[in-house]
């Protein structure tokens, strides 16, 4: 495959919380990906960790 982005089991903790967990997935080179849910799900927080935002 041609992926500009590949994520293998990411999750990120603030505190004791697990906020994301063990999040698989892998974005095409070339491609619209849009991240979408309900308020307070994580999609900034997912977007944060893929940017380097936040340390892992």
């Amino acid at each position: 495959m041609d992926n500009a982005i590949e994520v293998r089991n990411l999750s990120s903790w603030f505190g004791q919380n697990q906020v994301l967990k063990e999040i698989t997935m892998d974005i095409r080179r070339n491609s619209v990906t849009s991240v979408m849910g309900p308020s307070g799900c994580g999609k900034s927080t997912f977007i944060r960790c893929l940017n380097r935002m936040h340390d892992l």
